[in-house]
């Protein structure tokens, strides 16, 4: 049990700076083992040769085989404090929204959490007797959630011990067909602590990119697969992975040979609310924290607007992106990333902890186009759609995409030249007629918003039927397509609204 005295005193940033050291010590040690310890086998084995030789080798191998096991160990020692951290500041402030929202009222809380209306001699007022019972609800609700974040701690360190214990428990069988999430969850679910972690050191690559595996999993496989890379390679990915800012970052996948990754800010089992971000044209894995700035601001704000909410942000860049405008004007790209996101998202809602998260999907610019074509193609299990910046989403009408009514949105800002130097041929045609018979509509055909766009209806116009809300409306037409998520702009207050859900969509604008 948690007390109020002790949630008051608690201080989540010396639990995140512990997680932060084991995580340091998790990148040397592994970095040792597959970098160090690997390069000395080579060496020699190139140098002796021999039955002794052999020997060597094998213990060589034996040595980093612990040493990355141990690596794996801070990993998961890493997510459990940081967890921890990021589950008792959402008890402090929504204990500290509580206790705020009773100023002005005639209502105490003392030292020991106990709220009651200060009476003196009077009669209460209804209002304050109100205030006084929400005050202590909301007192209760942020102890019930740091009890509840100190018994998971407790259990995941317990869950740790042994881990490093040698001996072989490679798991019968095979892997469960990965195109189904659930499937790959109850397989999950069956195997032993020993049987998982084999499978963590010794099919990182397998594990790490399989969708219905926990994030926590997948995290520690894929940062193993990462220390085999060069330590200069990657440095943005890195740098988010070091040092997420807000939340602790989970690297959900890794393909070099793809330039893919998929990173999640906050552990995306343990949210209430989950963001997936899909990024546009020219996003990379080498400029990969651009988004993951993005999606991390939204996550902040939405903690701002609802303390306690807990909100997981993920950055998915696992498709083949279109590299420059011309390859953006294929529709391509978007349908082969249909399969791989429904499975995400698929797996999103398999390896949750709780009760169902609420998920948001977001597409910014050619990645609205990925998300609806993922919709219409093959479904998409999404509470919400966001299309940000849309060059069009490859259908006509909202109703075309096989979503739940009123949670389709958009934004497109006035200044965003993606709904000017994105016209459909059958608009062009139709300004160049229009200029005909009107000249002086070809003075300002430049600067009204298409209707049809390249990829479809403009689906932040009425026509579209979604529900459309403001951007800045001063941005700079040089700034304006990536402006959405600066501070100010309207867009990022509705889309952290909409990442929240419920009551919270009420103000979106």
């Amino acid at each position: 049990m948690v007390t109020y005295r002790q949630l008051w005193r608690a201080s989540p940033t010396a639990w995140a700076a512990a997680g932060a050291e084991a995580g340091r010590l998790a990148r040397h040690t592994a970095r040792d083992a597959s970098v160090e310890v690997a390069s000395q086998v080579t060496a020699l084995r190139a140098a002796w040769s021999g039955a002794a030789a052999q020997v060597a080798a094998g213990r060589l191998l034996t040595v980093r085989d612990r040493l990355e096991a141990f690596a794996a160990l801070l990993v998961a020692l890493d997510q459990a404090l940081a967890e921890h951290a990021a589950r008792l500041a959402e008890a402090k402030a929504m204990l500290s929204a509580s206790v705020a929202a009773a100023a002005g009222a005639r209502v105490t809380v003392d030292r020991d959490g106990r709220v009651d209306v200060d009476r003196t001699g009077e009669k209460p007022d209804p209002g304050d007797v109100a205030v006084a019972r929400r005050t202590a609800a909301g007192v209760e609700a942020a102890l019930a959630l740091a009890a509840e974040a100190d018994a998971r701690t407790a259990r995941r360190l317990a869950e740790l011990s042994g881990w490093c214990e040698p001996g072989p428990a490679e798991p019968p069988g095979g892997v469960p067909e990965p195109t189904y999430p659930a499937a790959v969850r109850a397989w999950w679910a069956g195997l032993t602590g020993p049987q998982r972690r084999w499978l963590i050191l010794h099919r990182p690559d397998l594990i790490g990119s399989l969708d219905g595996v926990p994030a926590a999993a997948r995290d520690q496989a894929n940062r193993l697969l990462l220390a085999r890379v060069p330590a200069d390679d990657l440095a943005d990915l890195r740098a988010w992975l070091r040092d997420a800012g807000r939340s602790r970052a989970y690297l959900l996948r890794l393909d070099l040979n793809a330039g893919r990754a998929v990173v999640s800010l906050g552990d995306p089992d343990l949210a209430d609310h989950v963001l997936v971000h899909v990024p546009g044209a020219r996003a990379s894995i080498d400029r990969i924290g651009v988004d993951l700035a993005r999606a991390d601001r939204v996550a902040a704000r939405a903690a701002e607007i609802a303390p306690g909410a807990s909100v997981a942000a993920v950055v998915w860049l696992d498709y083949d992106v279109p590299a420059s405008l011309p390859e953006a004007a294929r529709t391509g790209y978007a349908r082969d990333a249909g399969p791989d996101l429904r499975r995400f998202v698929d797996g999103l809602r398999a390896t949750h902890d709780t009760r169902a998260p609420h998920v948001t999907v977001l597409g910014h610019s050619y990645g609205s186009l990925v998300v609806a074509t993922t919709a219409r193609d093959h479904g998409l299990a999404a509470d919400d759609v966001v299309f940000v910046g849309s060059p069009g989403v490859g259908v006509s009408h909202v109703d075309q995409l096989p979503l739940p009514d009123g949670h389709v949105w958009s934004t497109t800002a006035r200044q965003d030249p993606i709904q000017l130097v994105a016209p459909s041929p059958a608009q062009v045609a139709r300004d160049i007629a229009r200029s005909a018979a009107m000249p002086w509509y070809a003075g300002i055909a430049p600067a009204l918003p298409d209707e049809d766009l390249w990829h479809g209806r403009n689906p932040s116009l009425p026509q579209f039927g979604a529900r459309i809300f403001a951007s800045a409306a001063r941005a700079s037409v040089y700034t304006a397509h990536t402006a959405y998520w600066d501070a100010g702009n309207p867009a990022l207050e509705s889309v952290a609204r909409i990442t929240l859900g419920g009551s919270y969509h009420a103000a979106v604008r």
